[in-house]
């Protein structure tokens, strides 16, 4: 979907899907698949795994019709 995951993500999406490691997941709505597919993100590289997170959440977010104010990008230094 999108390049938001990988084909090696997708049997975990399915396995988190078919059955949760967490209680809180085994009900079936959006929430339990945006954790299935959480969980399928934990393999995305360090170096992508946070704009891969981002990517799902937006594209889960358009599906049920909801608009976020833009993400801050811009980091201070400490």
């Amino acid at each position: 979907g999108r390049g938001v995951l990988t084909p090696r993500q997708l049997p975990v999406v399915k396995r988190e899907w078919l059955s949760p490691v967490f209680d809180d997941f085994k009900p079936r709505n959006l929430w339990s698949f945006y954790n299935a597919c959480t969980e399928a993100l934990k393999m995305a590289p360090p170096a992508k795994i946070m704009e891969k997170h981002i990517q799902l959440h937006d594209l889960l977010a358009k599906a049920v019709n909801r608009s976020f104010p833009p993400r801050p990008v811009e980091i201070q230094p400490l």
